[in-house]
Parts: C-alpha cells; structure tokens; sequence
C-alpha cells in the first residue's frame, strides 16, 4: 500500500500566531510547508468547540449525525455528563481505512473502541491508570516506556503559578512527541496525533513572547516529522478551532435570568454554609490538585447530585436552577436550550408556544449590549435546523449564539450579565488551520475528499 497520511492535530492553533512567526522566521518548517504546499483557512464547528470540531474531522459528518455538541450532554432530567466515545454515533476515518491505524491523544476517543490498529485515548480521559489504550496490553507498553505521560493538564486551576504552568506544558509537550516518535516507527497507514498544548497556553499567554516560544518547540517537532516520513505520504497539520484575545465574558445564564426566562431557588443550608466557609469548586480543585489527587478522574466517577452541592463561583447552570419556572437556559458555549414540555421532565413551554418563545428570544439576545461601549455584542444566533442536520438532531440545542470578537462565554450566575475576562486572555475562534505538504488544485474543498483518498 504506497498512500500513507499524516495528520498532527495541534488544538486551537491559529495563524494569528503562525504567520506572523513564519514572516520573522521563527517557524521554519511550517513556512517551507506553507510555501511548497497548501495552507488555509479549516473552518471549525459551530460552536467552535473541541468535542464537536474533532469528532466533525475524524467523522467527517455535521454534529446532527455524530451526536456530539459539547463537553457534556443533558438528559429530560436536567443531569449533565460528559460525553464520550460511546456517545459517538458515528464512524472514525480509522474505522474505514484499508490499511492499519494509529491514534494518539485525539479528543473523545475514551473509552478506547476497536480498531485495525493502536489508539492511545485523549482529552476527557480520566487518567493514564485507567483502560486508555486499544488494544489493552499497549497501555504497560506506554506506561513503562513513558511513564511521565499525560494526557493533558487543566490551565485553569494553575492561577498566577504560570512558570509552572509553562513547566509542565512543555514537559507534557515533549511526552507527546517521544510516544508519536516511538509510535512511529510501527506499521500504519493512517498516523493521527493530537497536541494540546496550543489551546492552553492561549488561554493564559495571548499577546506574550512565551506563546512564540512554544510554537517555535512545535515547529522543531513538525521538522521531526517530515525527516520520517517519505514521499508517498501526506502530511497534513489542522487545528479544531482557532483563537482570539477576548477582554469580556457574557454570562448569558444571568442575562436569561434577568430578561425573566430562567428562575433560581433559594439555596440549601449545605450550600450555603460551604460558602461561607470559602469552600467553593475552584478552591476545591486547587486544593486537590496540590496534594496530588487526579481531579479530572475523580469528577468523572462523582455523582452529579453531589456535585450541585458543592457552590461556584457566581453559580452555574448546574446548580440552583428552578426548572419549573425556567423557559430556557444556557449550557457549555452558547448552546441555548428551550425547557420545553417535550423534551424535558420540568419542561414549562409548550410545543405551540415553542416558536414564538424561540423566535422572541433571538431577537433579544441579538439585541445585547456591552454598557460600557453601548456596542451589540452577539454576531449571530443560529437556530439548530440551520446548522445541523442527521439523524442525531434530538440531542442538539435549540439554537446557538455566535458572540463578536473580544468577548466569550461564562456559565456563571450573577446579577451582571458581562464581566472582565480575568485570567483567561484568549479564547476559540471559528478559523482554525489547515496546512498540506501537496498542492491542492482546488481552491476549496471538504475534508472529508482530503481523508477519502485513504479509504
């Protein structure tokens, strides 16, 4: 079999970043593959999101048939999970390719499922202790061989600790690349792996010298690649998502509560005695994270009931909602949902009613305005059916605001409808990457006619 295709994911990766570096010749193997090759815009998801924009480009199919449209999901009972690979009602590339297959590190991949290959799970797997590799025996193969592996790392919870953000970042960056390199060297056709690094340092380093740096790492391992690959085979880099600096958030939660569209009831006296105590989520997950306990895993396997106990910061959908007084809330990153009699268990809003209530909220949230700039700040609201289509529509949210550049979403509850952005300097944008190490005679094309040559 002489085709063979490469593809490195690098999450969140932009060329706001790359072509300014490739222009001061700081990124030189990706100018030579820009220069010789084919290089533009992929567009992302919408919502510009990991869960859904990866497994779009591994499924090649819109949410509407692979089910996934965020980190978690909802059930008529408002319990939230998040999601997985069983929650995938679609085929991966892998699963059709002629040849074998090796995946690494590539979002919503865990539980790890069968495949003519090797996978190593990635983001929302719990831990490297658990079952994160197909097929099973591969994961002492890893765990001996690179036992400093991680999957990923939470940004959130470093705070101002940034020069050991940056430590383990580029720690985690370089297992990576020791395993794509060890990895390499087995029989594939199809070879896929996933750096996460780029959205997380983003998140915190935007418009900082340190986000140059990382990517000038990045750009020596991608000249790593291309010195084992041969010419028969393709090579392609792509991002979910690309990114931009954002200076505020809107907490729409709020915002509905305020227009009279979502109601709160009053906490219970744990919750409030954990408040004032100061023992509040983000607390909790630092103090955890300190004394070394996998706090990614440990939510996993903690009952959702008891996670409402324990308070946010400002609030959050999950927590004190009175769902039967509620028309409609936000869940993961703009996804609005209609609490409609049909679809769920509290529902208040009738099917008759649904499209007026549906079509007066679009014009509000449309309409929403930062105080201090008198500017609107949604771009557009899209309705599901505009969006998605497929037989998995049922899961999908009624419809989904696209905020302007500058500002992104917040879950939390407050009175105030738009906050400073704090830590968070940076956050997706719709254009994520695409860079081939061919030339593309068509000036557009779907990625699906890219990976349908190795089917």
């Amino acid at each position: 079999m002489n085709n063979k295709l490469l593809i490195v994911g690098l999450d969140g990766a932009t060329f706001n970043i790359i072509k300014p570096g490739v222009d001061k010749g700081f990124l030189p193997n990706l100018k030579e593959l820009m220069k010789t090759g084919t290089s533009g815009i992929l567009k992302s998801t919408i919502p510009a999101v990991t869960p859904p924009a990866w497994t779009s480009f591994t499924t090649c199919v819109n949410p509407g048939v692979h089910g996934i449209y965020d980190f978690i999901r909802i059930n008529k009972d408002y319990e939230f999970d998040i999601n997985t690979s069983l929650n995938k009602k679609a085929r991966d590339v892998w699963d059709l390719v002629n040849g074998k297959s090796i995946i690494i590190n590539v979002p919503i991949t865990y539980p790890p499922r069968k495949l003519n290959g090797q996978l190593i799970t990635g983001m929302l797997t719990p831990d490297t202790k658990s079952d994160f590799t197909y097929p099973q025996k591969l994961k002492k193969e890893i765990t001996t061989k690179f036992p400093d592996y991680k999957i990923t790392l939470q940004w959130e919870l470093y705070g101002d600790k940034k020069e050991k953000f940056l430590e383990d970042l580029y720690a985690m960056t370089r297992e990576r690349f020791r395993v794509s390199m060890y990895m390499l060297k087995k029989e594939w056709q199809l070879f896929f792996t996933v750096f996460i690094g780029t959205d997380r340092i983003q998140h915190l380093f935007w418009d900082d010298c340190e986000l140059m740096r990382y990517y000038q790492k990045l750009d020596e391992y991608i000249g790593e690649f291309l010195e084992h690959i041969d010419e028969n085979t393709d090579f392609l880099i792509v991002s979910d998502h690309g990114f931009q600096r954002i200076d505020k958030l809107l907490l729409c939660n709020s915002w509905l509560k305020n227009e009279g569209y979502l109601s709160i009831k009053k906490e219970g006296f744990l919750k409030d005695l954990m408040k004032r105590l100061g023992l509040r989520k983000r607390n909790i997950k630092k103090l955890l994270s300190t004394i070394g306990v996998d706090v990614t895993s440990l939510t996993r396997k903690m009952p959702m009931k008891f996670k409402a106990m324990i308070p946010e910061e400002g609030g959050s959908v999950y927590q004190n909602i009175d769902w039967s007084k509620t028309k409609a809330f936000m869940m993961g990153f703009g996804l609005v949902f209609i609490n409609t009699k049909e679809r769920f268990s509290k529902g208040v809003v009738s099917q008759e009613a649904y499209d007026n209530t549906r079509d007066e909220l679009i014009t509000k949230l449309k309409k929403i305005k930062d105080p201090k700039t008198g500017e609107r700040i949604v771009r557009e609201v899209y309705k599901k059916e505009d969006i998605y289509s497929g037989k998995h529509t049922s899961g999908a949210p009624d419809m989904v605001i696209e905020l302007k550049e500058g500002y992104a979403f917040s879950k939390k509850i407050k009175n105030e409808y738009l906050e400073e952005s704090g830590a968070m300097k940076a956050d997706h944008h719709p254009d994520g990457i695409f860079i081939c190490n061919r030339k593309l005679k068509k000036k557009q094309f779907a990625i699906e006619e890219i990976l349908g040559e190795f089917i």
